[in-house]
């Protein structure tokens, strides 16, 4: 508009009065997102000609301002993109499942700063990872009756703007302050790994653009996670009896060398439990072998129960087991040993309708009280254990 203000203000103030204005509004496409204002302190200061230039050069700040705009969302996509590739590129140098969460985490959290928790898929449920790194081993849980749960069983993600129009909680606990959230759930050729639940305490916290990076790195996660257990699985049937879960022989011995060294280095002492089941050939012929394979599993898990954490159980041979108890001396050992026996001895193997009783026998040796030498250790183990059967079975013989 040019001309004479009349009734109007010039809607901003400058020293002196506005008398006459061209206003052009700077438009991009159907936006307007500013107006360029020329004013006069003089009446009917502009002609038809200055009202053209003065919408020529709105139109080129309009120009001036997309292009700004263009480069300025082309130069975050790139930055965005560029968070996701190195996100991306830090899973590829760990195969370990909780670095891989952990790491999974801190790539989401420099695209959005949300709260992130992922649900591992388990036998039984799903168990909650926070850190990821070097944490403690949470409780599996269920994720029925939440959001989580549902996105899980859907395959399908799902954006909360505002949680409180949802009477469903987000994930079993600690959702109290949730204001908002993403869930994720992991998927890698039509199997459901895990589920990222991403949150915060603002509602309407995840814009569009994020959602779909964090989608994009989820991606690469998924894949990053089905490696992993792979490894996993192929580590574990390398170093494992396949009938009973515990280590094999193999691996077993690699442990005790370990040992070794550790005590030989200022450690405490360790023990070694050669463990056999009495007359087990007498339970094949009188049974069949399909027997004999219940009383090998029903031995590793009493095995596997009675141990702690920390001890490392093995199939030894046939019908032969093995523990190593760490920082165990003789006395520990004996005492761990006969609770063994005696819980052997109670619990009868239970094979198509008939009760198969058992007993077993059992030779300990100590490093490095008995001998340093891990050879000599397994060999006083064995002569133990060779001493118990030879003077009656069901017994435990320490070396000393």
């Amino acid at each position: 508009a040019a001309g004479r203000l009349k009734g109007y203000g010039a809607g901003y103030r400058r020293p002196g009065k506005v008398s006459s204005a061209i206003a052009s509004p700077i438009m991009d496409e159907t936006y307007c997102n500013g107006v360029l204002v020329v004013d006069s302190d003089s009446r009917n200061a502009f002609r038809d000609g200055d009202i053209k230039v003065v919408d020529l050069f709105a139109n080129q700040i309009a120009i001036a301002i997309g292009k700004r705009r263009v480069h300025d969302a082309t130069q975050k996509r790139l930055s965005d993109l560029e968070v996701v590739s190195k996100a991306s590129s830090r899973l590829l140098t760990s195969l370990d499942m909780e670095t891989l969460i952990g790491l999974s985490i801190e790539g989401i959290r420099e695209i959005a700063p949300l709260d992130a928790v992922f649900f591992l898929k388990e036998e039984g449920g799903y168990r909650p990872i926070k850190s990821g790194i070097k944490q403690g081993r949470e409780a599996v849980c269920s994720l029925e009756g939440t959001l989580a749960g549902t996105a899980a069983n859907d395959r399908q993600e799902n954006y909360i703007s505002n949680t409180s129009r949802y009477p469903t909680p987000v994930m079993p606990s600690g959702g109290k302050d949730i204001k908002s959230a993403l869930i994720i759930p992991l998927r890698c050729e039509d199997e459901t790994l895990g589920v990222f639940v991403l949150s915060s305490p603002l509602a309407d916290a995840v814009r569009s653009g994020e959602i779909t990076l964090i989608k994009l790195l989820s991606n690469h996660v998924a894949v990053s996670l089905k490696n992993a257990l792979l490894h996993s699985e192929i580590r574990r049937q390398a170093i494992t009896d396949a009938l009973t879960g515990l280590y094999n022989r193999r691996h077993f011995n690699e442990l005790i060398e370990g040992e070794a060294e550790r005590v030989g280095r200022g450690g405490r002492p360790f023990s070694l439990l050669l463990i056999d089941i009495d007359f087990f050939k007498k339970v094949n012929d009188t049974y069949g072998h399909p027997a004999g394979d219940a009383a090998l599993k029903e031995v590793s898990s009493i095995i596997r129960k009675t141990l702690r954490a920390i001890d490392h159980p093995a199939r030894y041979g046939g019908e032969e087991f093995a523990a190593l108890l760490v920082e165990t001396g003789t006395d520990g050992a004996f005492m761990t040993a006969e609770r063994l026996r005696r819980a052997i001895r109670r619990n009868a193997v239970n094979y198509e309708g008939k009760s198969i009783s058992i007993t077993i026998s059992i030779g300990i040796s100590t490093c490095p009280v008995d001998s340093a030498s891990e050879s000599e250790i397994i060999d006083k183990a064995d002569k133990a254990l060779y001493h118990a059967k030879k003077t009656g079975r069901d017994k435990v013989v320490t070396w000393s």
